[in-house]
């Protein structure tokens, strides 16, 4: 049985299938996230360790614990980010599996993952596409990571037979029109912003949002448009009500232009019963997840989208033909404990390389 440890809250650890025992170690215990989302800082608190800094000392505490309960780990996987400085990673860890994350790129890479990147046997990554003209596989092929797997992004939607049943009987509950989940992120919000001016109360946004949600107010200050609602926030409990009530799930990502593909929402809203509508990728990756106009809807821009929005709302039937071929779709490859089981076989066949620096430091 190989042992696997994942970044993530901490929980008990599991056996999947009597062949992985899984555990988690928490890095944000110690630091906060910001600590570790440039290459630079990591760098610093590492080389710096004999320092009284408290930052610096909790760094060093993080280090020894993972050491203390993991030395002998078959796989490590830094899930949603790495908090481990690579040199640091390669002389205490040379004979183990390093498998590393690409949860947030394209926008992580020359952030925090691309110094990293050598430690690494392998990597995973959940956008298919990197940019245009290149796939993300490709990609990482090219950073000198050649051995790398695509995780689907659909971690917490499990299918069950109750979620079916609960799925079935929503198609005939559903009153509400367009809904969009999610945090304030950079031009995300001029894009939400025109979609609400067009749509008016057909959509409705939730999302912890700054200020108490009203931050949409001070737009013109940051020289965003403005936004005269409340965001409000809300729990997972009631995100899942929500989405079983609406028809239509408005989706997008960073880019301002076709890049990235396969965020946490593109799976969350078929998973639901909702109609996925969806901005494009480069090069089309987002047909290799959702087939258009079948599966799923996509469009090329704000215009697009909400002309697509109000097409779907007076043709209901339409609608719902696709949301429907979507939640099969996604019940057939997208089920999270079917995706970890494929990516922990993947994981478990990854060869540890660098076969030179082990000679030299072994």
């Amino acid at each position: 049985m190989k042992h696997i440890v994942l970044m993530g809250e901490e929980k008990q650890d599991y056996i999947v299938d009597d062949k992985f025992k899984l555990s988690y170690f928490n890095p944000l215990k110690y630091l906060p996230f910001s600590e570790f989302a440039n290459s630079s800082n990591l760098d610093f608190l590492w080389r710096n360790n004999s320092k009284n800094s408290g930052n610096i000392q909790l760094y060093k505490k993080l280090l020894e614990d993972f050491i203390e309960r993991f030395a002998g780990v078959d796989i490590i996987i830094a899930t949603f980010f790495n908090p481990f400085h690579p040199e640091w990673l390669i002389k205490n860890f040379l004979n183990t599996v390093k498998i590393y994350g690409c949860i947030d790129d394209p926008w992580a890479i020359y952030k925090r993952r691309i110094n990293s990147l050598w430690a690494f046997d392998a990597a995973f990554y959940v956008s298919p596409s990197y940019d245009c003209g290149i796939s993300m596989k490709d990609a990482l092929a090219m950073w000198g990571v050649p051995i790398n797997y695509w995780w689907p992004l659909s971690l917490y939607n499990k299918v069950s037979l109750e979620h079916c049943k609960e799925i079935q009987q929503s198609w005939t509950e559903r009153m509400g029109g367009i809904i969009y989940v999610g945090n304030l992120y950079g031009s995300k919000f001029d894009r939400l912003v025109e979609f609400k001016r067009r749509t008016g109360k057909e959509f409705s946004i939730y999302g912890r949002w700054p200020l108490g949600g009203y931050a949409g107010f001070l737009g013109p200050i940051r020289g965003r448009k403005f936004f005269p609602y409340r965001v409000r926030s809300i729990t997972n409990e009631q995100r899942r009500q929500l989405y079983l009530r609406h028809k239509i799930c408005l989706n997008m990502h960073l880019s301002d232009y076709p890049r990235e593909t396969g965020n946490m929402r593109m799976y969350e809203a078929p998973f639901h019963g909702l109609m996925l509508l969806c901005d494009k990728a480069a090069d089309g990756w987002h047909e290799s997840i959702f087939k258009p106009n079948v599966e799923a809807v996509f469009y090329d821009d704000i215009e697009d989208a909400v002309d697509k929005a109000k097409f779907y709302l007076k043709h209901d039937s339409a609608r719902e033909k696709i949301a429907r071929t979507g939640f099969e779709r996604f019940c057939k490859d997208y089920d999270a404990d079917k995706c970890l089981k494929l990516f922990l076989e993947w994981a478990s066949s990854v060869q540890v390389k660098l076969p030179l620096l082990r000679n030299n430091l072994g």
